[in-house]
């Protein structure tokens, strides 16, 4: 059986474009692209029919020309406005985007990399397969598309969806439209490991759908085992990111109060071992200028005195 690594990656937004390949990439290979498999709704249609009820209820509480027509172009647009800002910081900068809601989710799944040997077919199956038992899986999420990619060097799917809060206590169009939301009504909620390690809503989530991607792997003959990417990277989100670097600047100020206290302490040390003199130089000078004792004589002094001689 072989055995091939799994890698997943989720983030925001996504391009359409490159997906569904009306622009597809300078190393594509064209005379495989008939192998792609895009399957794809109309993400504002979509947003129209999941939030019809909560659109109509936000609009009719706002002013003409505060009222949103379109909701994915809505979220896009800001969304897009956000990620400029980034760009302009750094390629890899998310300061403005982190604030914002991202209309989609993309999922990006791959087996292997270019150094394995490819059942194409295989592969192709089993990610079409957990592609069309996603939306059963996750109740409160919703495909927008699914691109499946054979053109390029390695096997991948792109899956694009949005989510959807479902909760009755949540009455405002953007309460429902929380990820995190979502995924604690599917029963992925915040919680800790073995080790005390807190486990966020997402990523217990990522552990379920990357356990039953495996499974569906294995019914194919495709052997899965963690990749260099996934043994190391780490999924944190904002707060957990926070709290990160909040314990890593506590750390280091306590290792510098450590330091400061150590070097205190061995300054008293030190001005202790020098009191006994220093006392025995304030007394003698007391001595000396009550006239009790005679002045030490100074290095002149001295060499006056040999010249006399």
């Amino acid at each position: 059986m072989n055995t091939l690594s799994m890698t997943t990656h989720v983030g925001g937004g996504y391009k359409r474009e490159h997906n569904n390949r009306h622009n597809p990439p300078d190393h594509a290979d064209t005379t495989r692209s008939h192998e792609n498999l895009i399957i794809e709704r109309d993400p504002s249609e979509l947003y129209a029919k999941c939030f019809q009820a909560e659109l109509e209820a936000y609009n009719a509480s706002k002013k003409p020309s505060r009222r949103i027509h379109d909701l994915y172009g809505h979220l896009k647009q800001i969304y897009d406005e956000a990620e400029a800002k980034d760009r302009k910081i750094s390629p890899s900068c998310t300061k403005y985007r982190d604030k914002r809601k991202s209309p989609t989710k993309e999922m990006i799944v791959q087996f292997g990399n270019l150094q394995d040997t490819h059942d194409h077919e295989a592969e192709k199956a089993a990610l079409l397969d957990y592609a069309k038992t996603f939306e059963k899986r996750n109740r409160n999420l919703r495909l927008v598309g699914v691109y499946i990619h054979m053109d390029e060097a390695t096997p991948h799917m792109h899956m694009v969806f949005i989510s959807k809060a479902t909760s009755p206590e949540l009455s405002q169009l953007f309460q429902r439209l929380s990820f995190d939301r979502a995924l604690q009504e599917m029963g992925h909620t915040a919680t800790r490991d073995a080790l005390g390690r807190k486990i966020t809503p997402f990523e217990s989530w990522e552990r379920s759908e990357r356990a039953e991607l495996q499974r569906i792997a294995l019914e194919h003959g495709i052997q899965t085992r963690e990749s260099v990417m996934e043994q190391s990277r780490k999924h944190l989100d904002k707060s957990s990111y926070i709290i990160s670097q909040e314990t890593a600047r506590a750390n280091q100020a306590r290792e510098a109060a450590k330091l400061a206290h150590n070097r205190h302490i061995n300054g008293l040390a030190q001005l202790l071992h020098d009191v006994p003199g220093l006392l025995g130089d304030l007394t003698r000078a007391v001595r000396i200028s009550q006239g009790k004792e005679p002045p030490v004589p100074t290095l002149q002094q001295d060499r006056s005195h040999e010249r006399s001689r």
